[in-house]
């Protein structure tokens, strides 16, 4: 008879500590490289890499990989090559929901094209929301143009709308006078630089009274006086329909249309990950350092984004990652998590996932997270009186006589 005491016991089990998100994918190998390369480059080098990667997040001007919007891409770089190249003039609405991309896009191509063309044209950058009225747009156009192209601000003692109109239709359609008084045949026209107009918020700008900033930017564009490209930037769908008949007879009619990006989860990760990266602009520009310098921006890029291939694979950034997508599929406030981790890179301190969550600076929900939390009725005696007082009845007045 088998009693309690012969029967066998169950072994016991080890006690094993649960993995954490870390363990599984570890980041020994690319953190360690990546350590050694900043720890061995100077300090103002790696100023340089952080500069290069916090000033397109800070400006909310992104250059992504055109690759998610490779055709849209074509088209937008094709319309200002042949301005920049050519001296055409063009016109076009790039229209989008928020956050779908449209200023990363532009922008991309912008960037292109400054790679070997930079001083074959200027861009002049006007906003909807901050430009309220006509006079405003121009003068922040004459300021823009007279910055970059060296000339008098001569509309400071003006204030008539006209001469300041006039005055930027002669900057833009400038033709050589004849200084030779023998000469009798006029001199051909010299093609001034390419002027590109990013108009964020174009449907801001339709509203305005008579629409007199669009029908001459069109105008001019039309009339191939100045090689300049308009290119409006906007959520309205139907925006073409809220212009006048002048200044629609003079538009382009060409319209690129942009999806919301980030459908999908794997690409929005993609999206998240190469805005990270420096831009190749920024490492191509410290060309004008010396050649130590450049090398050590190289190795640490190299470094960079190969931290970048295992930081991406860890479940707890994943799922950091799938919140954004699965609320807002915004690829800003992601970016805004990410501002102070990469503000305090340093060989000691690298962006890690935990980096990400705790620095976030995305305002918590008050109705979730409320800094002050409310007192419990508890702990209001004068309420528990007044509930008190409320449950007694209350004696009748006596009656006057």
């Amino acid at each position: 008879m088998t009693t309690f005491e012969d029967s066998p016991r169950p072994a016991k089990r080890r006690k094993t500590a649960s993995p954490t998100p870390d363990d599984e994918v570890p980041l020994g190998d690319s953190l360690e490289a990546l350590s050694r390369t900043l720890s061995t480059v100077a300090s103002t080098t790696l100023d340089t890499f952080k500069t290069s990667l916090l000033g397109p997040i800070s400006r909310q001007h992104l250059t992504l990989d055109h690759a998610f919007t490779n055709d849209e891409y074509q088209k937008v770089h094709s319309l200002l090559s042949q301005t920049v190249l050519a001296g055409e003039g063009n016109s076009m609405l790039v229209i989008g929901s928020r956050g779908s991309g449209k200023s990363s896009l532009v922008e991309s191509v912008i960037s292109d094209l400054s790679t070997g063309h930079r001083d074959d044209f200027h861009v002049v950058r006007l906003n909807g929301f901050i430009h309220t009225d006509d006079k405003l747009a121009l003068r922040e156009i004459w300021r823009q143009l007279g910055r970059e192209m060296e000339v008098e601000d001569e509309t400071s003692g003006r204030s008539n709308y006209a001469d300041t109109l006039t005055s930027l239709l002669a900057l833009l359609s400038h033709t050589p006078e004849n200084t030779d008084p023998d000469t009798v045949e006029p001199q051909p026209e010299v093609t001034a630089k390419a002027v590109i107009f990013i108009l964020s918020e174009f449907d801001l700008f339709a509203s305005h009274p008579r629409q007199t900033l669009l029908y001459n930017l069109f105008d001019i564009a039309q009339s191939r006086n100045a090689p300049i490209a308009v290119l409006g930037l906007t959520t309205k769908v139907a925006v073409v329909e809220s212009l006048e008949k002048r200044v629609k007879s003079r538009f382009g009619q060409r319209f690129v249309h942009l999806s919301l990006p980030g459908r999908s989860f794997s690409t929005f990760t993609s999206m998240c990950k190469i805005a990270l990266q420096p831009p190749k602009t920024a490492i191509s520009a410290s060309l004008q350092l010396s050649a130590s310098v450049h090398a050590e921006l190289n190795a640490i890029s190299v470094a960079w984004r190969r931290y970048l291939d295992h930081l991406f694979t860890i479940p707890m950034l994943l799922t950091y990652l799938r919140t954004f997508h699965s609320t807002t599929a915004s690829l800003l406030a992601f970016l805004n998590s990410a501002l102070v981790p990469l503000s305090l890179l340093s060989p000691t301190c690298i962006p890690t996932p935990e980096a990400f969550t705790t620095h976030s600076l995305a305002p918590s929900d008050s109705k979730c997270e409320s800094p002050h939390p409310q007192p419990t009725p508890t702990t209001h005696p004068n309420r528990i009186r007044s509930k008190d007082h409320a449950s007694r009845p209350h004696p009748t007045p006596p009656l006057k006589p």
